[in-house]
């Protein structure tokens, strides 16, 4: 991705859903996000150099979207987004009830971006598609755009809430240096978590439209 693309994406999609959270929360503080993007851009390009040299033992192959979207999500973890001291000394001292999601601020919007970014290109895929009228395709992007990604329910759990508490909560492990350091972000897995998420999303979105197509 290269760094136009990316900025676009970032001001468009990203810094947008970064306002809407603060609104929500007033005990997160967002950095300065100029900084924080360019940063964030730098540290997506090691990745995925990384990525590269270790799948492919090369720097010229292309990666998949789900490559790119989990160099993202480590990208995002790296660069925190949200000073999160205001929100931790509510807690401690006055017991201030928080969302999780909020708590997890900083692995929220990694995990939010990254799916945003590979969104992108399903949005382009469907661009491309052949055989598919511009009804269906106007349906499709809609879809990408409103309801992606679709979480699939946690274990006991009914709701897909419980899907994004349980990665989040697992990505926030990642920054705990004292157990495993940032570094320990697994590229490899969460390549296949978004795949998988992908694939769970245009199988669910295909079984709705054929139910909606059932009433008509």
């Amino acid at each position: 991705m290269k760094r136009e693309l990316f900025d676009e994406i970032f001001d468009r999609e990203i810094e947008p859903f970064v306002e809407e959270m603060l609104e929500y929360e007033p005990f997160i503080e967002k950095r300065n996000l100029a900084p924080c993007k360019r940063d964030i851009y730098n540290e997506y390009s090691k990745l995925r150099v990384i990525y590269k040299r270790q799948v492919y033992n090369s720097d010229v192959e292309i990666l998949d979207r789900h490559k790119v979207a989990s160099c993202m999500c480590g990208a995002f973890l790296t660069v925190p987004i949200f000073h999160k001291g205001h929100l931790l000394e509510a807690v401690k001292q006055h017991g201030e009830p928080v969302e999780s999601f909020f708590y997890y601020a900083n692995e929220f919007i990694a995990f939010y971006a990254a799916n945003k970014f590979l969104s992108f290109y399903m949005l382009c895929e469907t661009d491309n598609l052949r055989g598919m009228d511009e009804a269906d395709r106007s349906l499709r992007k809609e879809r990408i755009l409103r309801q992606y990604p679709l979480m699939p329910p946690a274990s006991k759990v009914k709701e897909t809430r419980g899907t994004w508490s349980g990665i989040l909560f697992n990505l926030s492990r990642i920054r705990e240096e004292e157990r495993l350091g940032i570094e320990h972000y697994d590229l490899y897995a969460y390549a296949t978590i978004f795949f998988m998420l992908e694939a769970y999303f245009n199988q669910k979105t295909a079984f709705d439209q054929k139910k909606d197509e059932g009433k008509t």
